[in-house]
């Protein structure tokens, strides 16, 4: 465990098709922080909107022995990392940001116990409008993924609403970011 780093460490987590990565894309445009590309098992067509190396399970698990990972996790049946890059830009004082999952908060935390997390929601009808747009899935599919998922957010969460113009929410997501790089 990783503590009184000189950096801060920020996660961006979410359910499918709340806007995380048209968030952290536009972020990235306009803050001075460092972003790291998460390296994923899935495949290079599904990118959508998101910004990541695509890796097959055998690239991934290669990665993961020659220690390329600062973390690593797994998701939906998708392998999920972030690299090792990212232990020396938290060591030399930047904030770093990337998107991650609910699930590996506790693991993350494990790693970064000083770790912030910003929570992006929108209703569930607003996501479903999003995933069908995104033609990943059926509505069938859309509405038993809906069904399933935890929306509980993590208490020590800061929590923004997506459901509104993306002009408004980047504010805000730049706002609660700037808040965090400049807290103790």
């Amino acid at each position: 465990m990783q503590k009184n780093l000189k950096g801060k460490i920020i996660t961006v987590v979410g359910p499918s098709g709340v806007g995380k990565d048209t968030l952290i894309q536009n972020a990235k445009k306009i803050l001075p922080f460092y972003f790291p590309k998460r390296i994923i098992t899935r495949l290079e067509n599904e990118k959508e909107n998101e910004d990541f190396i695509s890796v097959s399970l055998e690239e991934f698990r290669d990665k993961k022995k020659r220690g390329e990972f600062s973390l690593f996790w797994e998701a939906h049946e998708i392998h999920y990392g972030i690299p090792i890059s990212v232990d020396q830009k938290i060591n030399e004082g930047n904030i770093v940001i990337f998107n991650g999952s609910r699930e590996a908060i506790p693991l993350i935390k494990k790693k970064f116990s000083e770790l912030k997390i910003i929570h992006i929601h929108a209703d569930k009808k607003i996501l479903e409008k999003r995933l069908l747009l995104r033609g990943r899935e059926s509505l069938d599919q859309i509405k038993l993924r809906l069904n399933r998922q935890n929306f509980q957010i993590n208490k020590d969460a800061i929590v923004i609403n997506n459901n509104k113009l993306i002009s408004l929410v980047l504010k805000e997501f730049i706002e609660k970011i700037n808040l965090i790089s400049r807290s103790d």
